[in-house]
């Protein structure tokens, strides 16, 4: 492989690895500072919200978002999309920051989710954790369930 070839391949496969259409606007929003960061996350639509939310929890170690907070702010449209991403995942650590992240939702937007589905979102994330008294999952659950 010539200089020039290797040069053109490792930046194919840079580009590639953000050719999703969340992970864009994910390093669109981390070359901004906060305050504008936050504004142009506030503008998102709720799904949209969700997803960045996650690809941050996803693809950030520790599992960390700085969104979290303004999950708050839209709380009766994102409770939904959250709910269902809980019920998708399939690791323990973005599992547990979801169901701690719904935990923490106004109790209102809260009571609209469907109790089936909260009880499925924490029984998922004890089985990823492996330990049905989890501490994280049972901590949070009980938050969700009461």
């Amino acid at each position: 492989m010539t200089k020039n070839t290797l040069y053109v391949f490792v930046a194919l496969c840079l580009s590639a690895c953000c050719a999703d259409r969340v992970c864009r606007i994910d390093k669109q929003l981390d070359k901004l500072p906060d305050q504008e960061a936050f504004s142009r996350f506030k503008a998102l639509d709720a799904k949209d919200q969700v997803d960045v939310y996650l690809w941050e929890l996803t693809h950030s170690k520790p599992v960390a978002s700085r969104y979290e907070f303004l999950l708050r702010e839209n709380a009766g449209a994102v409770a939904e999309p959250l709910l269902d991403a809980a019920n998708r995942s399939d690791g323990y650590l973005v599992q547990a920051s979801i169901v701690r992240s719904l935990a923490k939702l106004p109790a209102g937007s809260r009571s609209k989710l469907a109790r089936s589905q909260l009880v499925a979102a924490v029984e998922r994330c004890k089985r990823l954790a492996g330990d049905e008294r989890d501490e994280v999952c049972t901590t949070y659950g009980d938050m969700l369930l009461k």
